[in-house]
């Protein structure tokens, strides 16, 4: 797709970038560009100071209702960008790239099939589908990668870890390893190993107790055969170990956390 200059600059004025930002995306030959809008809500609690978190991009609106929450209050999170669609399901080498050629201050981020949904209006089942094909990318005005955590306020309610006991977590493993948080959610956050801990396995028990849903309700373990049966799967998953994990670790070099 080819934006007109015209276009670039009206996409830029509504989100206030620099229009130098623009052909490092044209590059990727995105098949759309848009502006993007995400928005958070956090639990109004007088302990929390979002102004000192984030940067003055990201709005920040006190006192705010939602319907169906029964009068409690929160605090609106709004941070605004751009998103374009690029033609494969693994933007991860497109989003480093970007990590390291953006100017400071902005950062690319993965947008899932769930984000998919809502930008794009596309029900489910489409959103799904079409993420194996394609994938969006965002750009964000935010200044180190655990904004992305604080701002989705990812936590793992189920296994009594909060926004901070995961950003904690992430803090001690960087000490060990070197990796790029690319995108995230409520309950979701994706990472992009660089390096990674010389005692693989034991870093895998790590990332099993960190998350044990990776294993617990996903399939992590070799590539099945084609043909393979939903019998030959929940065989696979079943029998699916730390071993495992830790191999999934080594080739990819991602892995994609999701707290049910």
């Amino acid at each position: 797709m080819s934006l007109s200059t015209q276009q670039v600059r009206e996409i830029a004025a509504l989100v206030d970038f620099d229009l130098d930002i623009f052909p490092a995306i044209a590059a990727e030959s995105p098949t759309l560009l848009q502006k993007l809008e995400l928005v958070q809500y956090w639990y109004e609690d007088e302990s929390e100071q979002p102004e000192k978190e984030f940067p003055p991009t990201v709005q920040i609106e006190r006192n705010v209702g939602l319907e169906g929450t029964g009068g409690s209050r929160f605090i609106k999170l709004q941070l605004n960008g751009v998103f374009f669609e690029v033609l494969t399901p693994n933007t991860t080498p497109i989003i480093l790239k970007f990590r390291t050629s953006l100017p400071k201050g902005y950062m690319a981020i993965a947008l899932n099939y769930r984000r998919r949904k809502q930008l794009l209006g596309e029900d489910l089942l489409n959103a799904l589908r079409n993420a194996k094909e394609r994938s969006l990318i965002g750009i964000v005005k935010l200044n180190d990668h655990y904004q992305i955590v604080k701002f989705f306020g990812t936590s793992a309610g189920n296994y009594d870890m909060g926004n901070q006991d995961i950003i904690d977590k992430l803090r001690e493993w960087e000490k060990r390893c070197d990796f790029a948080i690319i995108g995230g959610g409520g309950d979701t956050l994706e990472l992009a190993f660089k390096t990674l801990p010389e005692d693989l396995l034991a870093f895998a028990e790590e990332v099993d107790e960190f998350c044990p849903d990776l294993m617990g309700q996903g399939y992590i373990g070799p590539p099945l055969e084609e043909g393979a049966t939903m019998e030959d799967f929940s065989r696979a998953m079943d029998e699916q170990n730390l071993e495992d994990l830790a191999d999934y670790l080594d080739r990819n070099k991602e892995v994609h956390f999701w707290w049910d």
